[in-house]
């Protein structure tokens, strides 16, 4: 409960002036429910009146006229109520939305695969959080409220009266006890059916799985799979079906239960109280079962699934997510460590080196020697674990960029909107001309006929890193998956034109050693530490590692 008591707390003060006005509307809809009630006898005591000949056409006209006028008054502010309550909702979802989005998760949970699925289930949780909070605060304001200006009401009429209020709610509470235990007895047993049925559902539409399934025959296997576990899930879900028509019963049981006890109440008091009360101890009765039911255990039954959600919503809110980076202009990393989270090995142990802005410098080493790592480390996107770190504002392209479903103009202009775009870049990179691709249509099978070649969309990826327009970048693979001669032609333009003409500095990570032999240094990285760092030339004499990966890279 304390998670609920924060977010109704976070809710009254992103606007405390609706959150009165929301809940206090909740209140007088509770009054005008009773009201109704109450409208009802008063009628029915004129009716009876009527029937026996001792109120005039005319007034039973009045008075059939003023309660239909009630209803009409009623369901109007009702209409009222939801419009204003939906649009709290909405003015709220944005509020909450909003301070999601302001936290600044980069870089410390950027790797940490625990802290992705708390932000995916705090998303979740931002998106409800009104719908949570409303549904525990209506047991009060709303439900709570209905149920004691009820208990208030009948009461007076009848104190014997309240008695029915308090065995529909004792009866009430028994039928979820058990009702509660069944259903997650049950629950439990058919979640794992349900989880194993949508995975296999998966395989049948991905279209990667469904290659596989066609180049080794194998689909008639996981068919057989499918079809068991379907069969399964069917058996178990009859079960439970079963068990919740047993409950149903019983909750009509136990509502007849509760008529027979209002009917033996009323032949007691069959002298104190008039028809007109009767009728309405009976509207009431039900209303009583309706409130109990949909409000107190429905509503709360409902919105209990979300509150997982909901306690990472609050956890995320309050993570400290300062960064210990800062920015100047050079990068200087002092005595570097970094681990990824939950991994007790270090990718990258106690790494040295400076680089002046205006430096080109390459980063090589075997697979998992730490070369990404260390990229990621300078443009600010992990957080050293250890040491002192200063790095410069970078703009980057990586090796698994986004294919944005836009056009070439937009998935260039999204690193930097208020830039125009330079057309000759496009050119000089060997990118589609204007002639065989419209550079505003959509680049989607989706959403139009166009679509582009792996090696084109990393072109468009370089394009869009250069199009941010800063002073140093960091290139990580950025032409794994063009041909070697376009290859040289991109890395000729960024070090003769991007690099000298514009006088940018930039890291270049490749397993390429050829396109990084005119860089000003090269840095090769064994197992997380730099086992040199010097000129091609210096490293070719002097390190037995890079001249072994040299000697590999160019035959």
């Amino acid at each position: 409960m304390n998670s609920i008591f924060k977010a109704i707390k976070l809710v009254f003060n992103l606007d405390k002036k609706m959150f009165i006005i929301n809940y206090g509307i909740f209140i007088l809809e509770s009054l005008s429910f009773v009201f109704t009630i109450y409208a009802l006898q008063f009628t029915l005591e004129k009716l009876g009146l009527f029937i026996s000949g001792n109120l005039t056409t005319s007034k039973m006209i009045i008075f059939m006229f003023l309660f239909i006028l009630v209803k009409i008054l009623t369901y109007a502010f009702r209409s009222f109520m939801g419009f204003y309550c939906e649009y709290y909702d909405l003015v709220l979802s944005s509020k909450i939305q909003k301070e999601l989005m302001d936290k600044d998760f980069l870089p410390i949970n950027f790797e940490d695969n625990n802290f992705l699925d708390v932000l995916s289930q705090a998303k979740v949780g931002a998106s409800n959080l009104t719908y949570i909070t409303n549904a525990y605060i209506d047991v009060v304001f709303m439900y709570g409220f209905n149920f004691l200006f009820l208990a208030i009401y009948l009461f007076l009429l009848s104190p014997y009266f309240v008695l029915i209020l308090i065995v529909v709610l004792l009866l009430q509470i028994l039928h979820n006890k058990f009702d509660k235990e069944i259903e997650e007895k049950l629950e439990e047993n058919i979640k794992n059916l349900r989880r194993k049925r949508e995975y296999f559902e998966s395989l049948f539409l991905d279209k990667e799985t469904v290659k596989e399934l066609k180049i080794f025959n194998t689909s008639g296997y996981f068919l057989k799979k499918f079809k068991f576990i379907i069969n399964s899930f069917c058996d178990a879900s009859e079960i439970f079906y079963k068990k919740l028509l047993i409950n149903d019963f019983r909750l009509g049981l136990l509502k007849i239960i509760c008529y027979i006890i209002s009917y033996l109440i009323i032949y007691f008091l069959k002298d104190e109280v008039s028809i007109a009360e009767f009728g309405v101890v009976f509207v009431t009765i039900r209303s009583i079962f309706s409130l109990s039911e949909e409000g107190f255990y429905g509503r709360i039954k409902e919105v209990n699934s979300l509150l997982p959600q909901l306690d990472a919503f609050l956890k995320i809110l309050e993570s400290n997510c300062e960064k210990n980076i800062t920015y100047e202009d050079e990068i200087i990393f002092e005595n570097v460590s970094f681990k990824y989270p939950n991994s007790n090995e270090y990718a990258l142990k106690n790494i040295n080196f400076k680089i002046k802005a205006n430096e080109k410098v390459g980063i090589v080493g075997v697979n998992g020697s730490g070369k990404s790592t260390l990229s990621k480390l300078v443009l600010g996107l992990y957080e050293q674990s250890e040491g002192k770190l200063k790095t410069v504002k970078s703009s980057s392209v990586f090796q698994d960029f986004v294919k944005y479903e836009l056009s070439s103009i937009e998935n260039v202009k999204i690193s930097n909107f208020q830039n125009e775009v330079d057309f000759s870049k496009f050119e000089k990179i060997d990118y589609l001309s204007e002639n065989d691709l419209d550079y505003n249509k959509i680049l989607s099978k989706r959403f139009s006929d166009i679509s582009i070649s792996q090696g084109q969309w990393q072109k468009l990826a370089i394009l869009r890193g250069l199009h941010n327009n800063k002073e140093f970048f960091v290139f990580d693979e950025p032409t794994w998956a063009i041909d070697p001669i376009v290859e040289k032609k991109i890395f000729d333009f960024l070090y003769n034109e991007i690099h000298n003409e514009i006088q940018t500095g930039m890291i270049v990570v490749t397993h390429n050693l050829s396109s990084v032999k005119q860089m000003d240094k090269i840095m090769v990285l064994e197992e997380g530490k730099i086992v040199g760092f010097d000129t091609h030339l210096n490293l070719i004499e002097n390190n037995e590692l890079y001249k072994k990966l040299w000697t590999t890279s160019t035959t």
